[in-house]
Formats: structure tokens, sequence, C-alpha cells
């Protein structure tokens, strides 16, 4: 049976946060300079907006993640949600967190939530089709990622895990398809050049 190259990929979501150092809590590719960020503003926000502190826990939990530590991760989101329970983005990153120890059901119940509480969440839907899939539930995995494609047609990341999943069904020309429409988009051009060399279809 075909073993596909694992980049069938998850996605999370930091949020700016409306504080001193915000920048660096945000968006930061020194992961240890975004942990200090975010963690300054979690001390110094106390009594402040819970928003302001569960933006800055989602954005902490996101780079432990990262730096490969999705335990304290999970503390971080389950901090965030605890300050913000309708905040959609939070549980969906809890899940990617899960997913990551191979926690695929507890992933599936936090992404479903997180579209429970923003219905037009694109990446939980896709988030929730790469758990799906590494259960071998294939066509709950198509679902998602053609929902997410319906909500954000441009995008790349719902082609490719969708393209993927087709090839494990043996959907060869809609995998392909699905590729080739990745590779014309942001950020889709290197896993649907991927699938489409996999395929045959490039040297």
């Amino acid at each position: 049976m075909l073993k596909l190259i694992v980049f069938l990929l998850p996605l999370i979501i930091s949020v700016p946060v409306s504080h001193a150092g915000r920048s660096d809590c945000y968006l930061n590719k020194n992961f240890n300079q975004q942990l200090q960020a975010c963690t300054e503003i979690i001390e110094r926000s106390q009594g402040e907006l819970k928003r302001v502190r569960a933006y800055a826990y989602n954005n902490r939990g996101n780079a432990y993640r990262k730096k490969g530590q999705p335990d304290l991760a999970i503390e971080d989101y389950n901090k965030s949600i605890e300050l913000a329970p309708k905040y959609a983005l939070a549980h969906s990153n809890r899940g990617v967190a899960y997913a990551d120890k191979g926690q695929f059901d507890q992933a599936i119940a936090d992404y479903t939530r997180a579209i429970d509480l923003d219905p037009k969440l694109a990446l939980a839907y896709t988030n929730r089709g790469v758990a799906y899939f590494n259960k071998d539930q294939f066509d709950q995995a198509l679902a998602d990622h053609t929902k997410a494609i319906e909500l954000d047609p441009k995008y790349a990341l719902a082609y490719t895990n969708r393209g993927a999943a087709y090839e494990k069904t043996d959907q060869r020309d809609k995998a392909i398809g699905d590729y080739r429409k990745a590779i014309e988009l942001p950020l889709g051009s290197r896993a649907g050049k991927r699938g489409l060399k996999r395929l045959g279809m490039m040297p």
C-alpha cells in the first residue's frame, strides 16, 4: 500500500495582542523571544481585559508547540480557553497540540468545538480533516477539506491535504487536480509539487 510522505499539516494561528511587546508575542520566528514577550504580557496584564491575556496564552502556546513542547502548549491553551471559553482559535490550536501527541480523538473534539463556535473557521475543518486522515477515516477527511475549500477557495493547505486523501482512496485524477491547484496558490507550491512528483506527474 502507498505510504505517504508526511506533509499533511494542521495550522496554528497567533493573534495580535493589544499590549506593549505585542509584535514579538504575535509573530516571531525566534520562539524563545516569543515565549518571553508573551510571558511579559501575561504578567503585566493581570486584572486587565481577559481577552488580552487569552490571546497571549494562545500565542505562547503556539510558541511552545513549535518548540516541540505540546504539553506546555496545552496548558497555555487551557488557560486561554478558561479566560475566553468561546475563543475558537484556542480550541483549534489545542487540537493541533493533541494531534502532535497522537491523541487524535481529543484533537477532533477540539476542532469540532472550534467549528461549533465559528462555523466559518476553515482552518478548523482542514485540521480536523488531517486528524481523520491519521485515523484512516478518509471519507470524513475529504468532507472536511472540501468544506474548508468552500469557505476559503484560496486555502492551499486544504487542497494539498485533500489531494493526499484522494491519493489514499485511489482517486488519482482528483488528487492531481488538487495538487495542481495548490501550486497556483501562495504557500502551496512545495507540497503540491511533492504530490505531483509522487504520482509521476513531475520529474
